[in-house]
Formats: structure tokens, C-alpha cells, sequence
């Protein structure tokens, strides 16, 4: 899974899994779906999201063994169900975030 606020970054993401430099690509069984389209960072009545994502319902009939899952996202209100992941690393964005214990 990988979030970014900007829409350029997911952009660049899908175009460097696109590249056929892109050693990850190339793997079989590897899939990347990357979701440059819809913004799920955007906040509605001030505290919920617009939209969410179920992710499970995204994946759903995929064939893969190994998947990357790129989308627009604010790391501070990610737009998927509780407890669908066990970890979220947020690389060099707390100094970017108003409240980091979100």
C-alpha cells in the first residue's frame, strides 16, 4: 500500500511501476494497481472522509501473490476500515501533518 497527499507523487508512482525498468513489474505473480484518479484525502463536514476505500472488495477476484496498491491519501485520516492493515509507515510526512497522532 502506498498513500500520498499529492496527486503528482501518485502519479510518479504509477509511472515508475509502469516503466520497464521496473524490476517489481516484471516478477510473475506481482501486480501494481495504482489509483491516480480519485482523491481520498478529501474531507467532508470537517471530519470524515469524502470516500473511502474498501480494499478488500478492490482486490477481490485479483490474481497476484504479491501487490502494490497506490492511491491519494492523507496519512492522517487513511481511507480504509480499521484493522486492515498491521503496520502504516509514514516516511517523511509527520512535519507535514497538523496533528501527527492521527
Amino acid at each position: 500500500m502506498s498513500c500520498d497527499l499529492s496527486s503528482e507523487m501518485v502519479r510518479l508512482l504509477k509511472a515508475n511501476y509502469d516503466s520497464p525498468a521496473c524490476d517489481f513489474s516484471k516478477v510473475p505473480g506481482n501486480k501494481v494497481m495504482v489509483d491516480t484518479e480519485t482523491d481520498y484525502s478529501e474531507i467532508k463536514d470537517g471530519v470524515k472522509l469524502a470516500r473511502t476505500l474498501q480494499i478488500e472488495e478492490v482486490i477481490k477476484g485479483q490474481d497476484f501473490d504479491k501487490l502494490v496498491y497506490g492511491c491519494r491519501a492523507n496519512n492522517e485520516l487513511l481511507p480504509f476500515p480499521d484493522a486492515s492493515f498491521d503496520a502504516y509507515v509514514a516516511g517523511m510526512s509527520l512535519m507535514l501533518v497538523p496533528n501527527h497522532r492521527n
